[in-house]
């Protein structure tokens, strides 16, 4: 009884995800599993001026796509950012066309601007659309932006 119940404890640790982190769903036609920014357990998640972070999205589909195109950007203060993101196309890492209730990943590399951002906390906002222009996934996640340890040198 004693193996049972450490198998179960066992298996049951294994499939907790620990560096999942906490995000909003903004009106995601999808559904939205988790978010991973690499290197984040806790928010605000930091992300540095100049710097590039992994980020992935896990779901399940609810809209089918035959292409998508995304729209990635930080919030500061009111003011919107747009990020650079690898790769551009969605349909890089999702292999489209999307299937209904289709587990699908979106792994990605965000470009953090060098210039043009202030370190203060910020909303990261991912908004991805089909071909129908429907909105199949909104996430939205606490930031920190950071000066690059170069800054800091040159301050």
């Amino acid at each position: 009884m004693l193996k049972i119940c450490l198998f179960a404890f066992v298996v049951l640790i294994g499939s907790v995800k620990l560096d999942s982190i906490p995000f909003m769903d903004c009106g995601s036609g999808d559904n939205l599993l988790d978010v991973d920014i690499i290197g984040c357990s806790r928010l605000p998640c930091p992300v540095k001026m100049g710097g590039e972070h992994s980020i992935k999205i896990s779901l399940i589909s609810k809209m089918p796509s035959k292409h998508l195109n995304q729209n990635v950007e930080l919030i500061v203060r009111a003011i919107h950012t747009r990020i650079q993101v690898t790769p551009d196309d969605p349909c890089h890492e999702i292999n489209c066309p999307v299937s209904l209730n289709r587990n699908a990943s979106l792994n990605a590399i965000m470009h953090i601007p060098k210039t043009g951002l202030v370190p203060l906390d910020a909303i990261l906002v991912w908004k991805i659309h089909n071909d129908a222009g429907d909105q199949v996934v909104c996430m939205e996640t606490e930031v920190t932006i950071e000066k690059s340890k170069m800054e800091y040198e040159l301050d």
